[in-house]
């Protein structure tokens, strides 16, 4: 059984192979806390950062309607944080729970812009705002903001970076600035568009977008319109959906200047008669799917009594709600090994060096995913088919990393211009056409654009209010232009990240061969012109080396590897300086990062 020295673990809220979530008795201050503990694992390194950084931004801010850490500790390799016990649940288990009437989705929401403008007031963004991070205290509807893993901090006037790696849940609520395809950093107006997801999947039931994957997700946010809210008809009132509609604009500067003026606007819909406070949103149909009607019934009499039952309990800190906590009735032990309990505003992590990560040290979110994209047509080389096929794949790959609506793959042929592989995206659909077609006449290009980008091989990037973002990208193979790659996004004129440009050009270059090679069943690709096969570079681990990786993973500093594996911190050091110019990486966060992407921690992963 998990022990910390100098709490009594009393009650388990969620457990599963990286968290544990608990009610304990503090011997330190006599009194319930509620702790999140990193388990050791090939997580804690990644998790432990998330933790500090929780720590540093939520702790030091003074304000109410927040869940924040009263204590830092460490445990072996990993962190854990100690929390005011809050009787609450997640705004995501509330609803599965109760259905919530209008009324009160208006003011949890208004009580929710209060929170987070008083935030952006102290200079920090959250970038995590979802159903999952907003508690809902049962008895009082009283409302708190939770999640500060990803959270920045302005110093400086400059945001800090806070790419934490493998954002697993965000992705369905991230910004398109926070995807890195925009020439537009993060801001204010970033936690507003995470807002405008939560409200919209709270009144329709569904999210505003639909994907497979967290590049697929990264396009939607970029490039594809929400369907229309359902307004005065659908019983939601219009004016409530025109403010979500806003908050869903690709654009920052197209969306509410500050949370203040959201919360104004909330305020105006709440307080219109044409309102009924008490009807149910539409869209808690759809949340409620399934057997919830006992539940339901049992949550609304407590609430009426003014108890907590402990399924309400469970999902205050568990998005999945699915585990009720269960009572320890065992007594814990300190263990004489454990971690020594940090307070103050600033924890002490130098025992532990891997559990001192800071935001600095992550490889960033948008460089994840142009790794996902570098192994997706990596893999579709190596599972071979008909060249037209191979080219159609790397398209829809184009289309997504870029964040357009519409690709064109135009190949220079003497004099002429001439359009070979199209992509279109629309209602989440991606299509690709391979019909060869003359520039010359087309009135949806501009041809004298794609005759300077080709001829002076160099990217020509216009940005409209009418007709959004253009770019045209060169494509260079043995030095000389073959072609050119145009792209289209016209919900947002911010689009096209000069950092996306490289990987762009290699993905389009292999297009471009792959559609003149089309009638060859498997076609060649030249030297040069492969993708860098990023996972190729991961098999050539040694054994050694691989458990080294894992080590590092579970957050072990260099002479704690060297102990479990019986060698000297020097030969770890070796191992590590390897494993970095294997991997192309400079710091162990971006090594376990990718590891853990590809796989590589996993039991059987090739050495």
């Amino acid at each position: 059984m998990f022990t910390l020295e100098g709490y009594e673990l009393t009650e388990i809220v969620y457990d599963d192979p990286c968290f544990l979530i608990c009610y304990a008795w503090s011997a330190h201050s006599s009194r319930k806390v509620l702790l999140k503990v990193v388990k050791d694992g090939n997580r804690t390194l990644t998790e432990n950062g998330k933790l500090l950084n929780e720590y540093k931004v939520a702790s030091s801010l003074k304000m109410d309607g927040i869940l924040a850490p009263t204590a830092a500790i460490m445990h072996s390799s990993g962190m854990a944080l100690e929390f005011e016990p809050i009787q609450g649940h997640t705004l995501r288990r509330y609803a599965e729970l109760l259905p919530i009437s209008m009324g009160d989705l208006l003011n949890i929401s208004i009580r929710l812009t209060e929170i987070i403008q008083e935030l952006h007031d102290n200079h920090v963004l959250h970038l995590n705002i979802r159903p999952d991070t907003v508690l809902i205290q049962e008895t009082t509807l009283k409302v708190y903001l939770t999640g500060f893993g990803y959270a920045s901090r302005a110093v400086d006037g400059k945001w800090q970076d806070s790419s934490i790696p493998l954002m697993e849940s965000s992705p369905y609520y991230m910004s398109p600035e926070q995807t890195g395809r925009m020439n537009q950093g993060v801001g204010a107006r970033s936690d507003l568009y995470s807002l405008g997801v939560t409200l919209y999947e709270q009144l329709a039931g569904r999210l505003p977008y639909a994907a497979k994957d967290a590049l697929g997700w990264s396009h939607a946010h970029m490039a594809q319109s929400p369907a229309p809210l359902p307004g005065s008809h659908g019983r939601i009132p219009q004016r409530l959906a025109d403010i979500v509609m806003r908050l869903l604009a690709k654009d920052p500067a197209e969306r509410f200047g500050s949370a203040a003026e959201v919360r104004a606007a909330l305020q105006a819909v709440a307080a219109d008669e044409l309102c009924a406070p008490s009807e149910p949103v539409p869209g808690q149909a759809a949340l409620h799917a399934g057997d919830h009607g006992a539940r339901r019934v049992e949550a609304a009499q407590a609430l009426r009594a003014g108890t907590s039952p402990r399924e309400l309990q469970a999902g205050a800190v568990n998005p999945a709600g699915s585990r009720a906590v269960r009572p320890v009735t065992e007594r814990t032990d300190a263990s004489p090994s454990a971690g020594q309990r940090r307070d103050g505003n600033k924890p002490s992590v130098q025992a532990h060096g891997a559990a001192a990560v800071t935001l600095e040290q992550s490889a960033s979110y948008s460089q994840v995913l142009d790794l996902s994209a570098i192994i997706q047509s990596s893999q579709a080389f190596t599972l071979g088919g008909s060249g037209a096929a191979m080219a159609a794949k790397l398209m829809t790959l184009l289309l997504q990393t870029a964040g357009a609506e519409r690709a064109l793959l135009v190949k220079a042929r003497g004099g002429e211009r001439v359009r070979i592989l199209s992509a279109v995206s629309s209602a989440g659909e991606i299509v690709v056409s391979g019909i060869v077609k003359r520039l010359a006449g087309d009135p949806s290009l501009d041809e004298e654009l794609l005759a300077d980008c080709i001829n002076g091989a160099r990217p020509i990037l216009l940005s409209e209010e009418a007709r959004g973002s253009r770019l045209a990208l060169p494509l260079i193979a043995g030095g000389q232009p073959v072609g050119c790659l145009y792209l289209e996004n016209k919900l947002n004129r911010r689009a096209f990240a000069a950092e996306r440009y490289p990987v762009l050009q290699t993905l389009g270059v292999q297009a471009l061969y792959l559609a003149r090679q089309s009638c060859d069943a498997t076609p060649v690709i030249p030297p040069g012109m492969q993708v860098q096969a990023v996972t190729h570079s991961m098999e050539t681990l040694t054994a050694r080396e691989k458990e080294v990786l894992q080590l590092m993973a579970a957050g072990l500093s260099n002479q704690e590897i060297a102990s479990r594996l019986i060698i000297s911190t020097a030969t770890v050091k070796i191992h590590v300086k390897n494993i970095f110019r294997k991997m192309k990486v400079d710091r162990r966060i971006k090594a376990v990062t990718i590891a853990k992407f590809l796989g590589l921690l996993d039991e059987g992963a090739p050495a």
